[in-house]
């Protein structure tokens, strides 16, 4: 009867201070009751999973440069914020200074209508960029891209 009224044992305890990795022990099995006895194996083998929990944050004034065209452009928005999630120990690494939007004009050609395309993000250093990922553009995800005619020296 004494069995049928334990809905769990426990493992001695398994300290992860100072872990950021996944740990394997083998650890003894703990029962709390005197009546209760473990016969066979008298542990386990134990592994943990230690991860940070996501969090995330929107990095504000982050530019939207143009590359590869010698044409004049003009981008609006011309600053973007950024949506981001990853874990809190990059968080101090997120600024406007590592978070780099580009629009690439190499197959743009000048036109009445404003061309709607979405700017590629990408972080710096590499080792933030592979621990976060990027979940929103703020006010907008498409920006508008103007490419003037050099003929006509304005829109």
């Amino acid at each position: 009867a004494a069995i049928e009224a334990l809905s769990s044992v426990s493992t001695e305890v398994m300290s992860v201070a100072g872990r950021s990795d996944t740990l394997t022990r083998t650890v003894a099995v703990v029962v709390d009751d005197p009546v209760v006895r473990v016969e066979g194996p008298q542990s386990v083998r134990l592994t943990l999973t230690i991860e940070e929990i996501p969090i995330t944050a929107q990095i504000e004034d982050v530019e939207v440069m143009v590359v590869n065209t010698s044409q004049r452009v003009a981008v609006n928005p011309t600053f973007i914020g950024v949506v981001l999630r990853g874990p809190p120990s990059v968080n101090d690494a997120l600024s406007p200074d590592n978070i780099v939007a580009t629009i690439d004009a190499a197959d743009l050609t000048p036109r009445a209508e404003d061309y709607r395309l979405e700017p590629t993000i990408r972080l710096v250093p590499d080792e933030v960029a592979r621990r976060v990922e990027v979940i929103a553009l703020t006010p907008q995800r498409l920006i508008d891209v103007h490419v003037f005619d050099r003929r006509s020296g304005g829109r």
